[in-house]
């Protein structure tokens, strides 16, 4: 990743998905979503499973995997460590598009 910043890595983010359209964990088929937050001994968990132009989507899952509720986040209020996994896999959803578009080209 050559964006060093916080913010260079959240403009990356916006770029790629405006330009791209939005995704998600699952579209991206990542091994395991983005830990936004873990409670009470694991017991719940909130995952970022969708990445929006402006913001992400998380789901708050049980123990079971049930899900209880979903929230949304603004990309400046996520920690450095979460932006840097998100931009992980956007770069990894943006090459995967450019192959795409590439092959559709030949």
């Amino acid at each position: 990743m050559t964006k060093k910043t916080k913010h260079g890595k959240i403009a990356y983010i916006k770029k790629v998905i405006k330009e791209w359209g939005e995704t998600s964990a699952f579209e991206c088929e990542v091994e395991s979503s983005p830990i936004m937050n873990s409670l009470g001994n694991g017991n719940v968990s909130e995952l970022v499973e969708e990445f929006r132009k402006d913001d992400v989507g998380t789901v708050i899952y049980d123990r079971h995997g049930e899900e209880i509720d979903w929230h949304d986040y603004e990309y400046e209020d996520l920690s450095e460590d979460l932006i840097d996994e998100i931009c992980m896999i956007i770069e990894t959803y943006e090459a995967d598009k450019m192959k795409t578009e590439k092959r559709c080209q030949s």
